[in-house]
């Protein structure tokens, strides 16, 4: 990965852009892999704020996961995998909108959890801080501003 400090953003040029209509309505879910389901639940419920949506169970009728609203059509789904921990594979992080972010993360250390990265501007122009779940899964926290590059994109 790149030093995030020296880190220059363009936009895409119009020539490299989708010909095509887009097939997608918006981000459904995200799945993580949890290693404590219950642990999990309390961070994204707690923590966060998220409601619980509907939950799975196993044939012995053991919960293993759960489903979380995050907001419009947003949602997070969790199954535990215990001897697995995150980031695995791919996964990098991933990003939860906010409209007041010093007020998101000051509620957040309110109820007790740490803040590994204050607010402050990306190179993108949104306002960002960053934690991580239980598992080490990296959450950045943003909100947009005017100088934002995906403005153009919100609806």
């Amino acid at each position: 990965m790149p030093d995030w400090k020296r880190v220059t953003v363009g936009l895409v040029p119009e020539n490299e852009k989708a010909n095509l209509p887009r097939l997608s309505r918006s981000l459904a879910h995200i799945c993580l892999r949890v290693a404590d389901l219950e642990r999990s639940i309390r961070f994204y419920r707690d923590i966060l704020g998220l409601s619980p949506v509907f939950q799975f169970f196993d044939e012995n009728k053991k919960r293993f996961g759960i489903y979380f609203h995050f907001g419009d059509r947003n949602f997070l789904e969790l199954f535990e995998n215990p001897g697995e921990k995150g980031p695995k594979g791919s996964f990098l992080h991933f990003c939860i909108e906010t409209q007041d972010l010093d007020a998101t993360v000051a509620e957040i250390a309110k109820r007790g959890w740490p803040i590994d990265r204050p607010p402050k501007l990306g190179c993108d122009g949104t306002m960002q801080a960053w934690i991580k779940d239980p598992d080490g899964n990296p959450i950045e926290i943003f909100c947009y501003t005017d100088k934002s590059l995906l403005n153009p994109w919100l609806e």
